[in-house]
């Protein structure tokens, strides 16, 4: 599902290669493709689906949005990219409850081992195990969440002072450095004539229609 159709870091490169690999079996909802989802039925729409593709609306260090926690609420495996790694993933999320595509060495590996999966129906419960023992809850509106962490963060004087005389460069070559290209993962042939910049940051999240033809584990509401 996406809304923003810019593609100044090339990131629907990625996009069209899924698609060619996948074809018919994958659908791209919202602007950017030929589907649409209308919001009083989306929820149950976009949850018909196995795998859910969430492309991060910026290459930030350790920034992980609400789209990958709502894939998990509607018992979804995300497929994640962006400036997190799998690492940083792996310390937040439930254990085994998703996929990165930094860890193939191609969109054609990717695309491989998702069939395989979503044709496996063991394999697949596997990442949904952790519902059997947990539940993903939104506090708050994800208008208002961001305010009250920002509130909090303020007045958390555990937390040692910091000071940036260079706000741009923090970001820019700290936080949020343009994907160079040079940390692996899922690239086409085509990648490498974007000039460096890597793919387009920002949101591209795509269904996969895989079909949830396998039955999978109900969660413990704890």
């Amino acid at each position: 599902m996406s809304s923003n159709c810019h593609d100044y870091n090339r990131r629907q490169v990625l996009v069209r290669h899924l698609k060619e690999l996948l074809g018919k079996d994958m659908d791209l909802y919202g602007k950017c493709g030929d589907k649409r989802c209308p919001e009083t039925i989306c929820f149950d729409t976009i949850s018909n689906y196995k795998f859910f593709f969430t492309f991060e609306n910026s290459n930030c260090k350790d920034y992980i949005s609400e789209k990958f926690w709502s894939a998990l609420q509607r018992r979804q495996v995300p497929v994640v990219m962006g400036g997190a790694s799998s690492q940083d993933y792996v310390k937040i999320a439930p254990p085994h409850s998703f996929i990165h595509v930094d860890d193939f060495r191609s969109t054609e590996a990717l695309v491989k081992y998702l069939r395989e999966i979503g044709r496996n129906e063991t394999a697949y419960n596997k990442y949904l195990e952790w519902s059997l023992e947990a539940d993903i809850y939104s506090e708050l509106p994800a208008r208002r969440k961001w305010l009250c962490d920002l509130c909090s963060a303020l007045h958390d004087r555990s937390r040692p002072a910091q000071v940036y005389t260079d706000i741009r460069g923090w970001v820019e070559d700290d936080v949020c450095p343009l994907w160079s290209g040079q940390r692996g993962g899922v690239v086409s042939a085509s990648d490498s004539r974007s000039g460096g910049r890597g793919f387009d940051s920002r949101p591209c999240h795509v269904a996969i229609a895989l079909g949830k033809q396998f039955s999978f584990p109900q969660s413990t509401h704890l």
